[in-house]
């Protein structure tokens, strides 16, 4: 088998896009099977044009997108340097073990050093398997808490409540 084609994302992936990551919500790696709300017009919105909030990597076969990495540039201020996050990596379960994943976050590597980023870093739940795989790839497990505030909580902050 021919090994899939990297690229970057365009608009016109968007359909393949949300798929994706509606396959990756749906695998189970949280607790409860997700199904993602995220719509076409909201990737389109927040991934593509000046103001982008993430960038996407593609792994093809013909014009079907069997995986893909989802990252954004940060920036690390107590030490001074950007930073860049993996936000999401899926493979499909067909092409599994075949060097796809390991590809994808090489590609990714390779834009955050060209975009003069000095750390790669991703966020994987603890009972996650792939936790080895990163561990392989060299990224090493750290013990900071990750906090989140939702929505209604935010607005409340904001007004002040």
């Amino acid at each position: 088998m021919d090994e899939p084609e990297i690229r970057p994302a365009i608009p016109a992936d968007v359909p393949e896009i949300l798929r994706l990551i509606r396959a990756l919500a749906a695998a189970g790696e949280r607790p409860a099977p997700l199904v993602a709300p995220v719509t076409e017009a909201s990737v389109l919105a927040d991934g593509f044009g000046p103001s982008a909030a993430f960038e996407v990597i593609l792994g093809c076969r013909g014009e079907r997108a069997v995986g893909f990495a989802q990252f954004y540039l940060t920036y690390a201020a107590w030490i001074g340097q950007r930073t860049v996050t993996i936000a999401n990596l899926y493979v499909e379960p067909d092409e599994r073990r075949g060097g796809l994943a390991r590809t994808l976050v090489a590609s990714v590597a390779k834009k955050a050093l060209a975009a003069g980023a000095t750390r790669l870093e991703l966020f994987v739940e603890v009972t996650n398997p792939a936790r080895a795989f990163y561990t392989r790839l060299g990224f090493v497990e750290m013990t900071d808490i990750r906090c989140r505030i939702e929505a209604g909580g935010m607005m409340k902050l904001a007004e002040g409540s």
